[in-house]
């Protein structure tokens, strides 16, 4: 199954997108000398990658919807209509573009072109562009195209304060492994795998739990607990739902390994909030996973990179996995950290956006 916007979904983001179109016809032409962000539109949340993103970022660059000098896009939040960037182009405000993912004919179920289109034109209308990983800016070039102007590699952050390992944690004699995320039925395939992984490791001998964290749509829950009874585990998996970003460390921490089994993942937050935590991640070899986990910080699993449908990683190779990743843990803890430390700093994070920032506004 594929992701596809219902047509009630699809008016109400026109809609949206035709009122963020207003809000720019009527904003002022007066711009303040400090750094003020618009962000067409994205709105800020505790579930799902753009949301966090505008989150964390508005907490330093609040959104100004009315006397903005700056305005920053997302890839996956595309609310401003072409007209609206069109203006702002011609009042000579500058664009970051944030390029996460893209649309393409394995994932999406519907006119990944006509989809694409519309990113596109912000991508190459853009004064700067942020890529969240290497993989980001590969898949953009083949499916938006090349652009010209000033980008780079920046990937997402963390607050190091707030996602911390837990002091003296001892993993204990049944290891507890952790998928976090928002699961439709069109992306089941993750926890398919994950059961199916950790039955496999059982079977192997190892004595061990895995815990499905995040918003669940009600299809996907009801296939999750018939194949939990197909295999015979109910009592080495716990759901637990939704979970709000503030208690996320405290996820993290009751569990000692995180799985994600993604295809084509950008640049995953929770990979990055796990990783801070402590945790090594056993990951797929797509997206941009690889590029944050590194070799020294988990154990990848081949999987292709398939644009045409979801490369889901072998169950007997992912219970092998867990069970090889246990007898490395105490290293992997520790790089897991130190990685989290040396990349993913939300100030360094902060810190870019500003410097970028001014240096369009004329203050570098």
């Amino acid at each position: 199954m594929k992701l596809k916007y219902p047509p009630v979904k699809k008016f109400l983001r026109n809609l949206y997108r035709l009122v963020n179109g207003i809000q720019v016809l009527i904003s002022s032409k007066k711009q303040s000398k400090k750094i003020n962000v618009y962000y067409g539109g994205s709105l800020k949340g505790n579930v799902g990658g753009g949301l966090v993103k505008i989150k964390r970022l508005s907490e330093y660059f609040p959104n100004n919807t009315k006397e903005f000098n700056v305005v920053y896009l997302l890839s996956n939040s595309q609310y401003l209509p072409k007209y609206g960037i069109n203006l702002i182009k011609k009042r000579g405000i500058p664009i970051i573009h944030n390029q996460n993912g893209v649309f393409y004919p394995g994932w999406y179920d519907g006119d990944w072109r006509k989809e694409n289109k519309r990113m596109a034109f912000s991508h190459a209308n853009a004064d700067y562009v942020f890529y969240q990983s290497i993989f980001s800016k590969r898949s953009a070039e083949k499916y938006l195209g090349t652009r010209n102007g000033s980008s780079e590699i920046l990937y997402n952050a963390v607050d190091l304060q707030h996602f911390l390992p837990k002091k003296n944690k001892k993993t204990g004699k049944q290891v507890r492994f952790l998928m976090t995320g928002k699961f439709y039925s069109h992306v089941f395939y993750k926890i398919d795998s994950a059961l199916r992984g950790i039955k496999h490791a059982l079977t192997l001998g190892l004595n061990c739990e895995l815990i499905i964290a995040g918003w669940m749509d009600d299809l996907s829950k009801q296939k999750a607990h018939k194949l939990i009874s197909e295999l015979g585990i109910p009592e080495s998996v716990e759901i637990l739902g939704r979970y709000r970003q503030e208690d996320a460390p405290q996820i993290y921490n009751s569990s000692d390994i995180y799985i994600t089994t993604s295809h084509n993942d950008p640049c995953p937050n929770a990979v990055i909030e796990a990783l801070a935590c402590g945790l090594p991640v056993i990951h797929t070899s797509t997206g941009g996973t690889p590029e944050l986990v590194g070799s020294e910080a988990g154990i990848k699993i081949i999987t292709r990179e398939n644009w045409n449908y979801n490369e889901v990683p072998d169950a007997i190779e992912l219970g092998q996995s867990m069970v090889r990743i246990v007898d490395q843990i105490e290293d992997k803890k520790i790089n897991a950290r130190y990685r989290a430390e040396e990349k993913f700093d939300i100030f360094n994070w902060v810190d870019k956006h500003r410097m970028v920032f001014e240096s369009f506004l004329g203050k570098n």
